[in-house]
């Protein structure tokens, strides 16, 4: 979420991947192995959805609907319609007196995840207000759930700049939580034009709205695209990835057509925890800088390059920054 990208070097990504013919009905959730879900479909990928910053996106990403709670409903009724089991990433001190939008996504038998209290930022705040953050955070989780969540992940995807204070807050996630690091292979900047969106909702511009609900699907589309071609290149092989979205109010109204295009693209849809049972996300996070990049750069033994980032943020302020 925001701004984690730093000014990078050209990659080229190479040409549009085919796409599939088959239009698939309802893709249901369920445990698969790498092999059967290549057999299952040429060209098909594992993906887990992730959604951040519960119970709302309310930073950097327009105004915040009238309904939050119906809000919610839409946005989950976009995931249960399609059997899609996604996890929500919690920002605990945010959340309002009887949680009732947690309890939402409970109730749609989602699973949640800690996102730290605040969503601090862990390269400005002292260490001890992070970590306070997270215990906040685990802390009401548990007593929602009545049982600990099992995932974390990063705010802003940042690590902690410095091998030392990076590994240093891993170890605690780690060992103390016993959490899985909800690491993220498909990232984007649905953020941004959720900020644009809201902003022509706001004054009633039907004709951007709508201009924008397709781009945020053609654009994930393509963050998808490019994260698979980087396993390939990074990795050698394809991997089960991690999308990364935001409860706001793009998902709200489009979520379902972007399952339903991905879907169309190959895509079958895992829970996070089967995604994370890939030994991609065991690897050594070799990256020490501030960016919040995702894992398929962090874990090369160089400094991490890519443009599409930089391209498509860089396009998406040139479309719809300026009117």
């Amino acid at each position: 979420m925001h701004t984690r990208w730093m000014k990078l070097q050209p990659l080229n990504i190479g040409p549009t991947l085919a796409r599939l013919t088959l239009t698939f009905g309802l893709l249901v959730w369920g445990s698969f192995t790498a092999d059967e879900v290549h057999a299952a479909a040429p060209n098909s990928f594992e993906v887990a959805i992730t959604i951040d910053d519960l119970p709302w996106a309310s930073i950097g990403q327009g105004p915040l609907p009238d309904d939050v709670p119906g809000a919610t409903d839409q946005l989950l009724a976009h995931l249960t319609t399609r059997a899609v089991l996604a996890t929500g990433y919690v920002n605990c001190d945010r959340v309002g007196p009887g949680a009732p939008v947690l309890k939402k996504w409970l109730a749609a038998k989602m699973t949640l995840g800690n996102h730290q209290a605040a969503h601090d930022n862990i390269n400005k705040v002292k260490e001890s207000v992070y970590i306070a953050g997270i215990r906040r955070c685990h802390s009401m989780l548990t007593e929602l759930m009545g049982t600990p969540a099992h995932t974390y992940r990063y705010p802003f995807l940042y690590y902690g700049q410095g091998a030392e204070k990076r590994d240093r807050i891993h170890r605690l996630l780690t060992t103390e939580f016993s959490y899985r690091i909800a690491r993220v292979t498909v990232d984007n900047h649905e953020w941004l034009l959720a900020r644009y969106y809201g902003e022509a909702l706001k004054k009633g511009d039907t004709k951007r709205s709508a201009e924008i609900g397709n781009y945020y699907i053609q654009h994930v589309r393509a963050a998808m695209e490019n994260a698979q071609t980087l396993a390939k290149q990074n990795i050698g092989r394809a991997v089960s990835h991690i999308l990364l979205l935001h409860a706001n109010t793009l998902a709200r109204d489009h979520l379902g057509r972007l399952l339903d295009a991905l879907a169309q693209d190959g895509a079958v849809f895992v829970s996070v925890e089967k995604a994370l049972a890939d030994p991609v996300y065991g690897m050594s996070n070799r990256f020490e800088g501030f960016g919040g990049i995702n894992w398929l750069y962090r874990v090369t033994p160089e400094t991490p390059v890519t443009s599409w980032e930089d391209a498509s943020m860089a396009e998406i302020q040139a479309r719809f920054g300026l009117e």
